[in-house]
């Protein structure tokens, strides 16, 4: 069965995003165990299947959603729009899609540092 993130969980101090492990979701952690073998190895490790990519979703989802991202009248267009594409990620090459676009649009320095702060959370 697939799940979602626990409705219970909120975010952290000063608004921020908790980190994947805190979501007490077993489907979730094993997912991104799967993305991140994935990308590490991506000849020996099987790409997330589709129930993965959601779980996925979901996560990046509520983490583009954190109340702790502060933004200029500039900026929140642009965040709108890079929470509409992560809401429409359906695949893998969605995911790096939406990495690729964080990383590259003029809106890349306060994104990146969603990105990097993510990928923190994601790796450790």
């Amino acid at each position: 069965m697939l799940q979602t993130l626990n409705p219970t969980v909120k975010y952290g101090r000063y608004g921020t995003p908790l980190r994947w492990q805190y979501h007490n979701n077993e489907e979730l952690s094993e997912a991104v165990f799967i993305l991140t073998n994935y990308w590490s190895a991506p000849h020996k490790n099987p790409a997330p299947n589709s129930q993965e990519i959601a779980l996925i979703r979901n996560y990046l989802i509520y983490f583009v959603n954190a109340p702790c991202w502060l933004l200029s009248n500039l900026e929140i267009a642009q965040f709108d729009a890079l929470k509409i594409a992560v809401a429409n990620i359906q695949t893998l090459e969605d995911i790096n899609d939406w990495n690729y676009c964080v990383r590259s649009d003029s809106f890349c320095l306060r994104t990146s540092m969603i990105l990097v702060l993510f990928w923190y959370w994601l790796k450790n």
